[in-house]
């Protein structure tokens, strides 16, 4: 029989064709060619409780005391959420407690041998007691990079300590991340700390699906540039929007194509008028992973300007990348975060200083005026995507998963 293993997450797509991030989703979805797994997220307004993914149960936890007010975690990140809408922190212990009852009565009805916690806080901390408590089997945590974005403060960061004492194995989407939490605890030595990355569905995202009247049918002309992602500050698009300001990129026809949506948009709007770009700068909104192949397939540069926020939050490696790279995209990137893992320079794209217009204007003219690098970047950029593929993330993941349940007899 299949280990059966529990995921827990905050991040999940509420409903079909939902724009939420899915990447806990297709991670499961690939471990379950060796598992037995089930997801469990928090209930948002709309999303059923209970369904069934291929061979994957989700199971959605209720946690506010009236049902409308689940919204704490979509659409976007927590911690962002609250930001823009403080009154919501009063939902935190609520969420808390919702999650620490639903994974005690889910270890308390089925066999596990496993539990992969997704982020520090709060699905770390909440299986971190369980397991102090001993009701909980050993648990992997992987952590994103968000939930360090709240430090410092003492209190969290020893509780923080607390889980990776307390975890079977600790897991990092990108080396920075594995770094800090190093730091949190010195324990930790570097070889116990896989970097693994989220993954992308390469069967899905290739020049392939490119569709001639993209272009036109979205009011794109020239040389396209394209952001995909949420907008808020740590994505780096205001500083793309400066950068499309600049005299050498008007002096091109570079236009750029935002998709996405959050809580900045209206304030990116109102930049693009004060700086009279409405003819360069295209908000596209938020696109389903039914719509985004076509919409990647059909650009010509691909542009993650990521910075490290004020309030401490940054990117991760975020998964649009290896799929920008799969569609064949050349790739511009900030010298942040786990970006380097897939912007490469001379190799994928070109590297830039976090938060520099110059920088990143000159990136996008150095592409904008040579096709046959942007050809060649983007071919080799399809190639190194490949090592980021599900199926190569699931198997890593499943290394971690084997070595923590070793001893543990699958469920029958």
């Amino acid at each position: 029989m299949k280990k059966k293993i529990l995921i827990t997450t905050t991040t999940l797509p509420r409903w079909q064709g939902d724009t939420e991030p899915r990447f806990v989703l297709d991670l499961a979805r690939h471990l379950a060619d060796e598992f037995d797994p089930t997801v469990l997220a928090p209930l948002y307004p709309g999303a059923s409780a209970q369904e069934i993914d291929g061979s994957v149960t989700i199971k959605r936890y209720r946690y506010a005391p009236i049902r409308s007010l689940e919204i704490l975690t979509n659409p976007g990140a927590i911690a962002g959420r609250v930001r823009d809408y403080p009154q919501l922190a009063l939902l935190v212990p609520f969420l808390i407690w919702g999650l620490s009852r639903a994974v005690a009565n889910e270890l308390a009805s089925a066999h596990y041998d496993c539990v992969h916690a997704h982020w520090l806080l709060p699905q770390g901390t909440v299986q971190s007691r369980l397991r102090r408590k001993g009701s909980s089997p050993p648990f992997i945590l992987t952590s994103h990079g968000g939930d360090l974005g709240l430090l410092p403060n003492r209190l969290l960061e020893q509780a923080y300590r607390r889980v990776l004492r307390n975890a079977g194995a600790v897991t990092a989407v990108a080396p920075w991340i594995a770094h800090k939490l190093r730091e949190i605890n010195v324990e930790l030595e570097a070889e116990e700390i896989p970097i693994i990355p989220m993954g992308a569905n390469l069967e899905t995202f290739s020049p392939a699906k490119q569709k001639e009247n993209w272009r036109s049918r979205n009011n794109l002309k020239g040389t396209v540039v394209l952001f995909v992602g949420r907008l808020v500050e740590k994505k780096g698009v205001a500083h793309l929007i400066d950068a499309m300001a600049t005299a050498e990129v008007r002096n091109t026809d570079a236009t750029l194509a935002i998709i996405g949506d959050g809580p900045l948009k209206r304030e990116f709007e109102a930049k693009v008028d004060r700086l009279n770009l409405r003819d360069r700068v295209k908000f596209l909104g938020p696109m389903g992973h039914d719509t985004l192949p076509e919409a990647l397939a059909s650009g010509d540069i691909f542009c993650v300007p990521s910075v490290l926020a004020k309030n401490g939050d940054i990117d991760g490696t975020p998964t649009v990348l290896f799929e920008a790279g799969a569609s064949g995209l050349p790739l511009i990137g900030s010298d942040i975060a786990g970006i380097p893992t897939m912007v490469i320079p001379e190799k994928t794209g070109v590297l830039t200083i976090p938060g520099d217009t110059s920088s990143l204007a000159a990136a996008i003219c150095l592409l904008v005026a040579d096709k046959a690098m942007r050809l060649r970047l983007g071919s080799e950029a399809q190639m190194h995507a490949k090592n980021f593929s599900w199926r190569r993330i699931a198997e890593q993941f499943a290394q971690v998963i084997n070595r923590v349940t070793c001893d543990r007899v699958p469920s029958l």
